[in-house]
């Protein structure tokens, strides 16, 4: 009897509901919650600056113009210079860089409310609180480099500036060329006072 109660009691204290099937999937509150998760969300941003070397089908963009010559002849990078390139032949139009808007947006709205304060008496908080106030220029210097990249290859661009809802998304119409390039002006003149000349020296 002892021994039947005794495995009882075992299995009842077990539950295979305990199982995390997340595999450390985070929401967004947790992500903002901590300071290095936060700053992946940064470089996030970071990671859709756009590349030259070997962009297109292993051809610099220089090897579309005089400045350079890329070695094969049947490289698609020669379609800017053989009459194979159009508005319906379309090379590098990098519209991935909406998504780095977008996550440069998510990120600008979110860090306005994140609270570290909890961890004042961490050893590296004050170095957090240092690099917090470079993380929204920094952001904000790289969506308008994404506007930028944009905005020289089409012109007058769709230039959301907030998160959108997928019906704003559908309905948003473009920014005239002149504007964008103001706005992106503008945001460079607001980070020149906040960002550093260097980040030697600077805190991680």
């Amino acid at each position: 009897i002892i021994l039947i109660g005794s495995a009882l009691l075992l299995c009842s204290s077990c539950s295979y509901l305990d199982f995390d099937e997340t595999n450390n999937l985070y929401t967004q509150e947790d992500i903002y919650k901590y300071f290095d998760r936060t700053k992946q969300m940064l470089t996030n941003v970071y990671s859709y600056m756009p590349q030259d070397f070997g962009v297109i089908a292993g051809a610099m963009r220089d090897c579309a113009s005089d400045d350079a010559v890329f070695g094969a002849t049947g490289g698609l990078v020669q379609s800017f210079t053989n009459g194979n390139w159009s508005a319906l032949n379309t090379i590098d139009t990098q519209w991935n860089l909406y998504n780095g808007i977008r996550a440069a947006n998510e990120f600008l709205e979110s860090i306005e409310k994140t609270d570290f304060t909890r961890f004042e008496h961490n050893g590296d908080y004050q170095n957090w609180v240092k690099q917090l106030k470079f993380f929204p220029y920094e952001a904000r210097i790289l969506r308008a480099q994404y506007f930028f990249e944009l905005a020289r290859r089409y012109g007058d661009i769709a230039m959301p500036k907030t998160m959108l809802t997928q019906e704003e998304a559908n309905t948003i119409g473009k920014t005239p060329f002149n504007e964008v390039i103001a706005f992106i002006v503008s945001e460079c003149n607001d980070a020149i006072a906040q960002l550093p000349e260097t980040y030697a020296g600077q805190p991680n």
